[in-house]
């Protein structure tokens, strides 16, 4: 049996290069280490917000950015 009706829109709903995501990433990767390597002692509670969500943002970008459901890289 067939689905009875079309997605209402078509996969994907907006592409984002790979190198574009990848290097955002990095970026972030890279702000994140100089922030963390110019940082006195008593900085510490002002680091916690950019280094934080650092690590998570630079996987997320590259898993959505090799994913997709057809098992071919999207970019």
């Amino acid at each position: 049996m067939d689905t009875k009706w079309d997605p209402v829109i078509p996969y994907p709903l907006f592409l984002a290069p790979t190198a574009i995501l990848v290097g955002l990433a990095a970026l972030s990767g890279v702000l994140a280490l100089v922030v963390a390597l110019s940082a006195r002692a008593g900085d510490e509670s002002g680091q916690r917000g950019p280094l934080g969500p650092t690590a998570p943002a630079m996987v997320s970008a590259f898993a959505f950015s090799s994913s997709s459901p057809t098992g071919h890289p999207v970019g």
